[in-house]
């Protein structure tokens, strides 16, 4: 950390921070040749360099970067809402306070869900699972004390990621946000057809997977 931060109060606002936030200030600061006013500032470029020095550490579980694209209305993966999650793979919302939220206007078309074998694949082209998930988060095998009630959570924890994609663990949900997943399904969709804001979602207490599925089922059509 010593060679990171250059003082405590630094690190102390590191640790207040998301953990998408942290991994970007750290590759940052981690490979400040890639800045942009620094050398390799093209961006292919800067990837080359950083898998280079990837496959030299011999990690046990082989580790590339990933070109992640301002996202805009126009891109591959608009119909991707994000649900930030935390180290344990729990949902904590965009800015940390449980609440997930969408950029642009939604335009359902009257559609129920994305269902065109080629869309869904253009959708998910970003999406792809690494090597790191493949090896470790696919195998975990879970036992939530929710799936009798809730049998399809079981079968989404087991196939999610053949889903949606993605690069992420399962976990369980706490009791708190397997409530507001009921009175999501009881509610049903927060947009009707046309197009529309989506309101913010508080997934606190869920888990990334089961916040996903809370979404993509039951509150935003074509998600």
């Amino acid at each position: 950390a010593g060679e990171i931060f250059s003082n405590e109060t630094e690190f102390e606002e590191f640790d207040q921070m998301s953990v998408g936030d942290r991994v970007m200030l750290v590759n940052k600061k981690a490979w400040p040749e890639c800045a942009i006013d620094a050398k390799l500032n093209d961006v292919h470029e800067c990837k080359a360099h950083i898998d280079s020095q990837l496959k030299s550490m011999q990690l046990e579980v082989p580790i590339q970067s990933v070109i992640i694209w301002s996202r805009t209305k126009d891109s591959p993966t608009s119909n991707a809402i994000v649900i930030p999650i935390d180290e344990t793979n729990m949902c904590v919302g965009r800015s940390g306070n449980g609440y997930i939220s969408y950029d642009w206007e939604w335009c359902s078309q009257g559609r129920d869900v994305l269902s065109d074998p080629e869309e869904i694949k253009q959708s998910r082209k970003l999406l792809k699972p690494s090597k790191w998930t493949t090896k470790v988060a696919r195998n975990e095998q879970l036992d939530c004390d929710y799936y009798s009630e809730y049998p399809e959570l079981q079968e989404w924890h087991t196939n999610v990621h053949q889903y949606v994609g993605g690069d992420y663990e399962n976990a369980c949900s706490t009791p708190a946000g397997m409530r507001k997943y009921e009175a999501a399904k009881l509610f049903g969709s927060v947009v009707d057809d046309g197009c529309q804001m989506i309101p913010p979602i508080n997934c606190g207490g869920l888990s990334g997977v089961d916040a996903c599925n809370m979404v993509k089922k039951h509150m935003v059509p074509y998600a």
